[in-house]
């Protein structure tokens, strides 16, 4: 387990995660219309995947906001 998993419970990010599949935590809030807190709350609760990448950024999988985006739509 490293340092990043460790002190928040978010796992480093992943090597199966590209940055060119994946979000900034900024860019999935407005895709969704919610703030990047949220996104942040998000992940910390396990509503989505992200993943650390750095000391203070994520990356959050682009199937995971669309699974997101899908779930809104259907309530």
């Amino acid at each position: 387990m490293d340092h990043n998993t460790r002190l928040i419970g978010v796992p480093a990010i992943a090597p199966s995660v590209s940055l060119e599949n994946s979000l900034s935590t900024g860019a999935a809030a407005k895709r969704c219309g919610v703030t990047g807190q949220t996104i942040r709350d998000y992940i910390r609760t396990g509503r989505i995947k992200g993943y650390r990448f750095g000391p203070r950024n994520y990356r959050i999988p682009l199937a995971e906001v669309e699974r997101l985006l899908a779930e809104a739509t259907a309530e």
